[in-house]
């Protein structure tokens, strides 16, 4: 949650486009969740069904999530 809240305002969206393309709002924990499972090597295709988003949405979450976390002053080296 700790992380959420690091990168959640660099991962804002418009509401338009916050709709994963199942009817389920993509959110940022969402987004986390899709970034950390698809870091420790899981399947694209497992990891959007157990999320209930398409894979253009899994694609744009860990993409948008990886550049908050590496644009984020609070996780920067010191």
């Amino acid at each position: 949650m700790k992380l959420c809240a690091f990168i959640s305002l660099k991962i804002l969206v418009k509401d338009e486009m916050a709709w994963g393309g199942t009817g389920m709002e993509v959110t940022i924990d969402i987004m986390l969740y899709c970034l950390l499972r698809w870091l420790a090597g899981g399947r694209y295709i497992d990891i959007r069904l157990s999320a209930g988003i398409s894979p253009a949405h899994l694609y744009t979450s860990v993409y948008k999530s990886m550049d908050a976390i590496l644009d984020s002053e609070k996780l920067s080296y010191k």
